[in-house]
């Protein structure tokens, strides 16, 4: 039998198998799962064509930079609070609350920014009230894995990432608005519809999740805790995760990696259609996203089952070689040569959607101790956008200089990312080594 017969068939089993894991899952992953899509629709939109709205407003690529700090600073403060703040108030009553308030609200503004003669404060607005919905993220997580076995924690992140990866589909639909309807009327309308699907979600979930157990006790112990003893408790926290060389590779490897992903996300849809770049229409750069997904929902389907048993660090690392080699393609397209950037889009995104997955996984199952779940996500994830903040400000200069400068910055720090994971390879075969001696 040919390879065009069987791997036909062996996809048909692998989606199978997903689906029959889906209806295993814990009941809260499961709803988080069902509702997830809804938030896929605004995230494939903002991604492709959020920067590209604001310049189509007026906006320079400088202060495009400078929204993309204000989303970075929403971020830090609304994450200073979200572990004390899961475990005190609720993982449930934390997700709910801010997710309507950070979702709809700059949802609103955007649509009306393009309105304004000066439009950047309140794309600033928007951004920094959208940046603060990151104080959901640690109550996100732990009622996504709390109460859950190790395999359905992985089960749960791979179908996740199963569901983001989808979300380029819809740009397409994204790319027709804009084609029929023009750039600032069509992302109007992908901004109503966004707002549907999101309300969609949230109600979902409002109706259908319940306090995980973790929670529960946690928040008795917490209850009567003073905001000034937060610092302390989570200086404990971060004084036992750091004790896991392991977990500080994760640390210091998604930092990297969350600093030029600001810089991608926000500066790649501009380089796209840039004159000065691939000079693309802003309807055909669609399909990047749509191949992108594609490859993500095959890469987990087909590759990430069998990277289960493997050496994480491996899978690290090997997505870390493919999102290098996709940054490498971007840098080397001629302008107007639609099919090298899609062989780009397939690299950078097979290496994504390894590298989310067990990431995410790894980081969930290596912090044990559920009372200081939430507060070690909270504690990382402040971190990670302490060091973020400069990345939209010094992306947008770079790319004023030249619009590869920022692409450039960024394959430099995947090198570094790859360095580092290599070296805590090595490391990790040395000490086995040692240790069996």
């Amino acid at each position: 039998m040919g390879i065009d017969k069987v791997y036909p068939i062996y996809m048909m089993s692998r989606i199978k198998s997903q689906l029959n894991h889906f209806l295993n899952l814990h009941p809260n992953s499961a709803v988080m799962m069902a509702t997830e899509p809804c938030w896929a629709v605004p995230i494939a939109w903002m991604g492709v064509y959020g920067p590209i709205y604001m310049r189509a407003a007026g906006l320079t690529e400088t202060l495009i930079g400078w929204v993309a700090f204000c989303t970075v600073l929403g971020q830090l403060a609304g994450v200073i609070m979200g572990g004390w703040l899961a475990d005190h108030w609720g993982r449930k009553k934390t997700l709910m609350t801010f997710d309507f308030i950070c979702w709809f609200t700059p949802m609103g503004i955007w649509y009306a920014a393009s309105y304004m003669s000066h439009p950047f404060p309140w794309f600033a607005l928007g951004a920094l009230i959208w940046g603060f919905g990151f104080i959901v993220a640690p109550a996100w997580y732990c009622i996504f894995t709390e109460g859950a076995t190790s395999e359905q924690t992985h089960n749960a992140f791979a179908l996740f990432w199963l569901i983001i990866s989808s979300n380029g589909i819809f740009a397409p639909l994204g790319g027709y608005f804009v084609s029929r309807m023009g750039m600032v009327h069509g992302y109007r309308l992908m901004l109503a519809i966004s707002v549907v699907t999101v309300a969609i979600g949230w109600t979902g979930r409002l109706l259908k999740l319940k306090e995980p157990e973790p929670s529960s006790d946690t928040h008795e112990k917490t209850d009567s805790l003073d905001p000034g003893n937060i610092f302390h408790e989570h200086w404990k926290a971060l004084q036992w995760m750091w004790k896991f060389p392991f977990c500080r590779i994760l640390l210091f490897s998604g930092l990297i990696h969350a600093f030029y992903a600001v810089m991608w996300a926000n500066f790649a849809p501009l380089y796209w259609t840039d004159p000065r770049g691939l000079n693309l229409s802003e309807s055909m750069v669609s399909l990047v996203p749509a191949i992108g997904s594609i490859t993500t929902f095959l890469v987990i389907l087909a590759a990430l089952p069998r990277c289960r048993k493997k050496n994480p660090v491996i899978v690290l690392l090997g997505a870390g070689i493919l999102i290098t080699a996709g940054m490498s393609f971007l840098l080397g397209v001629p302008a107007g040569m639609m099919s090298i950037l899609l062989l780009y889009a397939v690299l950078y995104s097979a290496g994504i959607g390894m590298y989310g997955p067990v990431r995410d996984a790894q980081w969930l199952l290596s912090l044990t101790r559920s009372d200081y779940r939430a507060k070690i996500l909270a504690l990382v994830n402040f971190i990670g956008i302490v060091a973020n903040l400069p990345a939209g400000p010094l992306g947008g200069m770079l790319y004023h200089s030249n619009p590869q400068y920022p692409f450039w910055c960024c394959l430099l720090l995947s090198g570094l990312n790859l360095f580092i994971l290599g070296g805590f390879f090595l490391w990790q075969n040395k000490f086995s080594s040692s240790s069996e001696k």
